[in-house]
C-alpha cells in the first residue's frame, strides 16, 4: 500500500467550500451550491449535465463576500452516474471584467480564510 499522497494536477488547492452559484444555459436559468472552489475553478453538482468546452456566465456568492463574483467558466469535465444525485461539473475560470476584481478579491479572500482555519488540521 502506498501512503503517498497522489500527485494533484491542478495549480491551485481546491478547499470544500459552499458557494451559491447561478447561470443560464440555452435560455433556461440554473441554481446550485460549490462542493470545492479554488482560485482556478470549482466543481458543482447539478441535476442536469453541460457540454466540455461550454463557456458559461456564474455568479457566485458567499455570505462573507459583499457582491457576487461575476466570471465566464468553461466546463472542463463531467462527473456523470447512474444515480442522478451524482452529476456534476467541473468548471475553470475564464475571464471576468475589471469591475469584478473587487469581487474576485473578496472570492480569494473567502478560501484563504478557510485554509488558514484549517490548516491547523494537518
Amino acid at each position: 500500500m502506498n501512503d503517498q499522497p497522489t500527485k494533484e494536477r491542478r495549480r491551485s488547492k481546491r478547499v470544500p467550500i459552499q458557494m451559491k452559484l447561478s447561470f443560464t444555459f440555452n435560455g433556461k436559468p440554473h441554481e446550485g451550491v460549490t462542493e470545492n472552489v479554488s482560485t482556478g475553478g470549482f466543481f458543482v453538482r447539478l441535476p442536469a449535465i453541460l457540454p466540455i468546452g461550454a463557456n458559461i456566465p456564474f455568479s457566485l456568492s458567499h455570505e462573507k463576500m459583499k457582491n457576487p463574483f461575476k466570471v465566464v467558466g468553461k466546463v472542463v469535465h463531467l462527473k456523470t452516474s447512474v444515480e442522478e444525485e451524482d452529476v456534476g461539473i467541473g468548471v475553470q475560470l475564464q475571464q471576468f471584467g475589471k469591475d469584478q476584481e473587487e469581487n474576485f478579491d473578496a472570492y480569494r479572500k473567502v478560501l484563504s480564510d478557510w485554509i488558514a482555519e484549517h490548516s491547523e488540521d494537518d
